[in-house]
């Protein structure tokens, strides 16, 4: 029995060293095999020569990459601050690689990277995905206060109207008026209200109408002058022709005489001396004209006496330089109409 049994025991043996010696042998070989010998296949040749242009291309682009970004300055915040390691997350089956926000750290792995290109194609690969995961992961500048809460804008102040302005205008000049006429004119700009003014506009006189004006100035003896500015409209409406001037002081008929100019015709400023075809008149003689811009303004202070003041159309022209412009527009009660601007350069 015993014999039996180790007869038995042999065989196995015997069995296993066989099968052992049969599956080691062919993988001893298979290990031992040589490369294969690129110079003999022209495809591989090319793939072989293809593959070190690309992995000495990235090595190029690594090293600038690394100089580029020693070249640029951290903020002053991220330079205070303490390394924070990020952990790039893996993409297309890379390892997951722990990069640091610091800028030295960042150089040492460029350099890594490009010493290591040449080992793989995949390998280079790998490095060029942590790359772009660290800039992409690369810790944003906190807001400073400043910027976080903007300083608002100043606010601007509001504009004045015309009728305003005129008023501030009269408080530059000092000559003395009329004491009934200043009260009226007070009152109109105290009731000034914020509707729109009505603007002029230039258009070509008619025949008629140009006879109109120089009918007018000459029933009343109104002078011409190297510039003339002549205001006329039709009714006993009390339409005042006003002039800015480049000081700031106003023109008017409680100023009859300032910056050069001179009004020498008003009209329809009194109840027993009204016309239904009234004119006014302001003229400056040559070289007289202060250099600087001028504003002519129509203005309509209504009476004391006008009980309905309505809407009055009217027409201003302007003679300079031998030229003549004509404007039209409509004067509202207790309104002041802009009619046009001109310069004087001396």
């Amino acid at each position: 029995f015993w014999g039996v049994v180790l007869l038995a025991v042999l065989l196995a043996l015997g069995t296993f060293l066989w099968v052992f010696t049969q599956t080691s042998a062919p993988l001893i070989a298979e290990s031992n095999q040589a490369p294969p010998n690129i110079a003999s296949d022209p495809a591989l040749r090319e793939a072989w020569k293809i593959e070190q242009t690309l992995r000495a291309e990235l090595e190029q682009r690594l090293i600038q990459l690394a100089e580029q970004r020693a070249r640029c300055p951290l903020p002053v915040d991220t330079e205070s601050a303490s390394a924070t390691p990020m952990v790039v997350a893996p993409k297309d089956g890379d390892v997951a690689t722990t990069v640091a926000t610091d800028d030295s750290p960042r150089l040492q792995a460029g350099e890594g990277l490009a010493e290591s290109a040449g080992d793989s194609t995949s390998a280079s690969r790998s490095h060029t995905a942590e790359v772009t995961g660290t800039e992409r992961l690369s810790p944003v500048e906190p807001m400073s206060q400043d910027k976080a809460q903007p300083t608002p804008d100043p606010v601007a102040p509001l504009a004045r109207t015309l009728e305003e302005e005129l008023e501030g205008s009269r408080a530059v000049v000092s000559a003395p008026g009329v004491a009934g006429a200043a009260g009226t004119a007070g009152a109109a700009d105290a009731s000034t209200s914020q509707s729109p003014v009505e603007l002029t506009v230039q258009a070509d006189p008619t025949p008629e109408e140009r006879q109109e004006f120089t009918n007018r100035l000459s029933a009343t003896g109104a002078a011409i002058g190297e510039i003339t500015a002549t205001l006329l409209w039709n009714g006993n409406a009390d339409l005042d022709l006003v002039v800015l001037c480049p000081s700031g002081e106003m023109l008017d008929y409680q100023n009859p005489h300032e910056c050069g100019g001179t009004l020498d015709v008003d009209a329809n400023t009194a109840r027993d001396s009204l016309s239904d075809r009234p004119v006014e008149n302001v003229f400056w003689p040559a070289g007289q004209a202060l250099p600087g811009t001028y504003r002519i303004i129509v203005r309509y202070a209504p009476r004391k006496d006008e009980q309905q003041p309505q809407s009055t159309s009217f027409q201003v022209r302007l003679i300079r330089n031998n030229q003549e412009k004509v404007f039209k527009g409509m004067a509202k009660p207790r309104k002041a109409s802009p009619v046009t601007n001109f310069t004087v350069e001396r």
